[in-house]
C-alpha cells in the first residue's frame, strides 16, 4: 500500500533481516548497539512493528485475506506476498555476501513469512545456502503444545535449507532466571536479547573470517 518505501541506498554485502515482532525488536537492539557496515531490512504484517522499527528498510507484507495470525492459510499467502515484493527484495539481496534471517518460530506469522522468504531467496536468487545463517526461537512452553509443534515442523524445513541454522529454545530463558521471577514481557524481551547476541557472534565470526583472507 505504499506505507513503507525501499530505500535505494543499500550497498553492503551483509543484510540482516528480521520476519515479525521478535525480528524487528532484535534488529533494534542490534541497532543500538552501533554494529557498522550491516544493512538490516525487517519484513512483517504488522504496521505497528514495522512502525517501531530502526531499520534501513521495511517491507510490509500485505495480507489482509486472513483474520488474525494464527490461520495456516498464512504461509501460502505469504509466499504469494513475497513473490509480489519480488522486485524490492531482489534489490536487497543480490550480490549479498552474509544474510541473515532471525524470526521467533511457533506462530504462523512469523513461520510462514521466515519459510516464504526462505523458498523465495532458494528459488529465485539463488543465493547459496552456505551464506544464509538462520537465528530462530522455540516458544515458550506456556505458548502451548501446538505451537511448539508448529515451530519444529517449520525448523525441519529450515534446516533442509541451510546447515547453519543457531536454534535458541525459550524456555531455557526460564530454567536459568526462574519463571516465578519473569513477567511474559520480560520474558519476551529477554528472548530477543539472545538472539541480538547470536546475530552478533555470526557478524563478528564472519568479519575475523573476511580479515584473514
Amino acid at each position: 500500500n505504499g506505507t513503507y518505501q525501499l530505500r535505494n541506498h543499500l550497498k553492503s554485502e551483509i543484510k540482516v533481516i528480521g520476519i515479525g515482532s521478535a525480528g524487528c525488536f532484535s534488529i533494534n537492539q542490534l541497532i543500538k548497539s552501533d554494529i557498522s557496515n550491516v544493512d538490516f531490512i525487517v519484513i512483517g504484517s504488522a504496521l505497528a512493528d514495522l512502525a517501531c522499527s530502526m531499520a534501513n528498510t521495511k517491507i510490509f507484507i500485505d495480507i489482509d485475506k486472513i483474520n488474525g495470525t494464527e490461520s495456516p492459510m498464512y504461509t501460502e499467502l505469504a509466499r504469494k506476498a513475497i513473490k509480489e515484493k519480488k522486485q524490492e527484495i531482489t534489490s536487497i539481496l543480490k550480490n549479498s555476501k552474509l544474510v541473515v534471517i532471525i524470526a521467533g518460530l511457533g506462530c504462523f506469522q512469523s513461520s510462514g513469512t521466515t519459510d516464504a522468504l526462505t523458498s523465495f531467496a532458494n528459488g529465485y536468487l539463488n543465493i547459496s545456502a552456505h551464506n544464509t545463517h538462520f537465528v530462530i526461537t522455540l516458544p515458550f512452553n506456556f505458548e502451548g503444545s501446538k505451537r511448539m509443534a508448529r515451530a519444529q515442523n517449520y525448523l525441519r524445513n529450515l534446516q533442509m535449507y541451510s546447515h547453519f541454522v543457531t536454534v535458541l529454545p525459550n524456555q531455557g530463558i526460564l530454567k536459568i532466571v526462574g519463571s516465578s521471577k519473569l513477567s511474559v514481557r520480560d520474558a519476551f524481551h529477554l528472548s530477543n536479547q539472545r538472539i541480538s547476541m547470536s546475530t552478533r557472534k555470526i557478524l563478528n565470526r564472519y568479519c575475523m573470517q573476511e580479515d584473514i583472507t
